[in-house]
């Protein structure tokens, strides 16, 4: 509450659990007594008992730590793609550009057709995702997926 009363929408700051205190998360962790009985519900629902808040805060810590490695390998390989990509060409004013690309699951025995029409400003008009339960070469899979992306069209 307290941000959104930082950005000038009218609300109440005070904790709604004591009514003391601003609602900030140092407030919840270290100065809402009122806190201490939700603290021990979680206890009782997770069948822990004795657990220091201490320790859940220690857990959060650990679980947003691992969270935030975990998003910055997606983002390392999201970039790593992006820079093998070449930049996307807008089409000529009216008409539009057909993109698609297949792949293929060698395991499951799928190929997977993805399909996207894109006007000359950018956005998207039409799109498609489709599951083909087959064996087909890399080659094949490519010419699949023209082919729909033509249909579609």
């Amino acid at each position: 509450m307290e941000n959104l009363k930082w950005k000038g929408i009218n609300v109440s700051a005070r904790c709604p659990m004591c009514g003391k205190g601003c609602e900030t998360t140092l407030h919840a962790v270290r100065g809402c007594f009122n806190l201490e009985d939700v603290h021990n519900s979680w206890q009782v629902v997770h069948g822990l008992k004795g657990v220091k808040l201490g320790e859940v805060v220690s857990w959060a810590a650990l679980y947003l730590s691992d969270f935030r490695e975990a998003n910055r390998r997606v983002l390392l390989l999201v970039a790593r793609h992006q820079s093998s990509v070449g930049n996307w060409q807008h089409p000529c004013l009216g008409r539009f550009k057909l993109n698609c690309n297949s792949a293929i699951d060698k395991l499951g025995r799928y190929v997977g057709v993805g399909i996207v029409i894109r006007d000359c400003d950018g956005y998207v008009v039409a799109s498609s995702t489709q599951r083909i339960q087959a064996t087909y070469n890399p080659q094949v899979a490519e010419a699949i997926a023209i082919y729909r992306d033509i249909l579609l069209a």
